[in-house]
């Protein structure tokens, strides 16, 4: 594990096993705990290097409570900033819900570092959900388990160790740097067909000119995020077709 510092915000990253770079990037409110958590990491570490971080405002990252800390453009250079110290000229991304947001927009700023993408619960968070943090983080973690599907303990207590302040800083930004934008390279999208998220991820991908999709019975958002069982082979196999270089 190590930190840099990325457009003066502390970044910390974590890296585990060898092999061809993929990057983990959480979505709004958890950390790259929740990919630990969730088997993901002990699931591809054989096979991957396995790069996460933990995005500004969030985990072990500092947390700054001014909203233009979270502009787009600095959330991608906290993804560049990592693989460049890390020395990784290209690699596979993967992002979940707020993550899935922002290596998209890697992959359209900076489409010479990315060889896939992988997008899971792609899609605009709910009106409710702002209004629910700020009212504290009791309401907003009540909110999470009633709206999304439930959540387990170790999920709850991820998100009540939130700063509830920086939360607030990130959500005010603006959501996506290229909405207009369709990555070129092999792109697999995946949603619960109970998320809110559903409709969006799915039109999403058919019009990406390499996108493929798939769905997840009767989960919700978080459900479809924790249920590693399920998603990990759809994607395992993605990658596989993709090529297993990354360069």
């Amino acid at each position: 594990m190590a930190d840099i510092y990325s457009h003066g915000v502390r970044i910390h990253y974590e890296v585990d096993g060898e092999g061809v770079p993929l990057l983990l990037h959480h979505g709004f409110a958890v950390s790259l705990t929740g990919w630990r958590l969730s088997n993901y990491v002990e699931q591809l570490k054989d096979d991957y290097q396995v790069i996460l971080l933990d995005a500004r405002g969030h985990g072990a990252s500092e947390k700054p409570h001014d909203p233009t800390a979270y502009s787009p453009e600095f959330m991608v250079g906290d993804i560049l900033a990592v693989l460049d110290a890390l020395d990784v000229p290209k690699v596979h991304l993967w992002g979940y819900s707020m993550g899935a947001r922002i290596v998209r927009d890697v992959a359209n700023t900076t489409p010479e570092r990315v060889s896939s993408l992988i997008l899971g619960g792609f899609g605009p968070a709910p009106e409710p959900m702002k209004e629910a943090l700020q009212k504290g983080l009791d309401t907003f973690v009540e909110f999470l388990d009633q709206r999304m599907g439930g959540l387990r303990p170790e999920g709850r207590a991820i998100f009540m160790a939130n700063d509830r302040e920086a939360l607030l800083a990130c959500m005010a930004r603006p959501i996506e740097l290229t909405p207009a934008l369709l990555p070129a390279m092999p792109c697999l999208v995946y949603a619960g067909e109970a998320d809110e998220t559903f409709p969006q991820a799915k039109g999403y991908a058919e019009r990406l000119p390499r996108g493929r999709f798939f769905s997840l019975a009767g989960l919700g958002h978080i459900q479809a995020f924790v249920r590693s069982d399920l998603v990990l082979p759809r994607v395992k196999n993605f990658l596989s077709e993709v090529g297993v270089k990354a360069v």
